[in-house]
């Protein structure tokens, strides 16, 4: 239990030798969304985001691939112009991430993720080839990403 008289489950696994690690829900396609709006319980529905970006990357449907979305936030995105849009495939034999950089949401609109996917998101110009650590701190979403959230992201 916390001081604030919460039991989080994360404390309960801990407790009891409960891996944590990769638990997190998978999925094959991500698109990560940077963000500097607030978060509501679900972020993405909920956002300011306008409606035909919104549908667009919900209508995205790969055969064989569940297709997730999350809204990101990176340290110095208040400060800069433009957002970042980055398209993780999680394939076990060829993970990759792309990124893109946008000037506004309706950005998105001009990328044909249609035709990325025919052509398997093969998209040298904009692979990434450092890693991108994301962290939840979402407490509308999850109490124990408001609690232990920001502590990892530091």
């Amino acid at each position: 239990m916390t001081e604030t008289g919460h039991t989080f489950c994360s404390d309960i696994a801990r407790e009891h030798n409960v891996p944590l690690m990769a638990s997190a829900t998978r999925g094959g396609l991500w698109f990560l969304l940077e963000y500097s709006g607030s978060y509501e319980g679900k972020a993405f529905e909920q956002s300011e985001i306008p409606e035909q970006v919104k549908d667009y990357l919900q209508g995205v449907k790969i055969p064989g691939l569940k297709t997730r979305i999350l809204l990101i936030r990176q340290e110095d995105s208040r400060q800069r112009d433009g957002l970042h849009f980055f398209i993780g495939v999680t394939d076990p034999q060829n993970p990759r991430l792309f990124e893109y950089r946008l000037q506004s949401y309706t950005g998105i609109l001009e990328l044909n993720l249609a035709e990325l996917a025919a052509q398997g998101f093969e998209d040298s110009e904009h692979l990434r080839r450092e890693p991108l650590f994301l962290v939840c701190t979402n407490g509308r979403r999850d109490a124990c990403c408001a609690r232990y959230g920001p502590e990892i992201y530091q």
